[in-house]
């Protein structure tokens, strides 16, 4: 039987590779396809749109003229004029989990597939598929792929920061693609996700998930393409959250950030009076899955 010839079409995640790449350090990515045109300049070219996810600072959406030169089972590569004027090299293939392990490792490490936890006649569930994997991680449209996270991504109450607050300064800059992932949020997806996160008019709010109680509201500035962390405001009504020592609550903040906004090895800031395994079962508490 003859395999149908490779066709991108839109509305869906494809993988993307641009040599040279256009920015030092971003190489391949996710595109959420929007459109794709045939145009009447000649056989094998195509106007692609699409929303451009791995880059600097946040994902763009692009427009690129396509002059296909080589069409293979699973790709496809063409040449096109970048916005710098500069021809480039662009290969277009299925996203599937193979090329994102291979290709976008970074963004595989830290928001890895979420497999299910539940059992079913002592089986576990199948995982998501490439497709729906990308959905859930990077949007299930255009908009939400080019924004990350919102206030509307997740129905929970969104209660204001309360009148009674600390603030302290983290004065943290992360790195290129610890900022784009910082703001691009967090979108719980199961009971198990503490954290509902969003990056909103420069400044990340951190909601717990149940409650959407404020807890924290971080300032930020961008310098360059690193996201600086400077002041935070802290969440000290005693009936939504607990902590009133500044100083260990600008260390469980560092901490959320790390194991769930950032997903890195995060070392839970203990107290010293804690007895022999409460400091597990608080991690849990306080950062759910992302705690293991």
């Amino acid at each position: 039987m003859t395999e149908a010839p490779f066709a991108i079409e839109a509305g869906r995640w494809w993988g993307w590779q641009e040599v040279p790449a256009p920015h030092r350090g971003w190489g391949a990515s996710p595109i959420f396809v929007t459109a794709v045109t045939p145009l009447k300049t000649g056989k094998g070219f195509l106007r692609l749109a699409f929303v451009h996810a791995l880059r600097p600072v946040a994902a763009a959406a692009r427009s690129v003229d396509l002059k296909l030169v080589h069409r293979g089972p699973g790709h496809v590569a063409g040449t096109f004029k970048a916005e710098d004027g500069t021809i480039r090299l662009a290969i277009v293939a299925a996203a599937d989990f193979d090329w994102l392990r291979s290709f976008c490792t970074l963004l595989w490490q830290r928001r890895p597939p979420q497999m299910p936890t539940m059992l079913i006649d002592g089986k576990p569930l199948p995982g998501p598929t490439a497709a729906q994997y990308l959905a859930a991680t990077l949007g299930r449209d255009a908009a939400a792929a080019a924004s990350g996270a919102t206030p509307a991504s997740f129905a929970c109450a969104r209660p204001p920061m309360p009148a009674r607050t600390a603030r302290f300064v983290l004065d943290v800059t992360l790195d290129p693609f610890d900022s784009w992932l910082a703001a691009r949020g967090v979108v719980p997806a199961e009971m198990e996700d503490k954290w509902f996160v969003t990056y909103e008019a420069g400044r990340l709010l951190f909601r717990r998930s149940w409650t959407g109680n404020l807890i924290w509201d971080v300032a930020t500035d961008w310098r360059g393409d690193s996201l600086h962390l400077g002041e935070a405001v802290a969440n000290r009504d005693p009936g939504q959250y607990g902590e009133t020592d500044d100083g260990h609550d600008r260390r469980m903040l560092l901490y959320v950030i790390g194991a769930v906004l950032l997903n890195v090895p995060a070392a839970f800031p203990a107290k010293g009076d804690a007895a022999p395994g409460e400091n597990a079962i608080k991690a849990w508490s306080v950062a759910g899955k992302a705690s293991l």
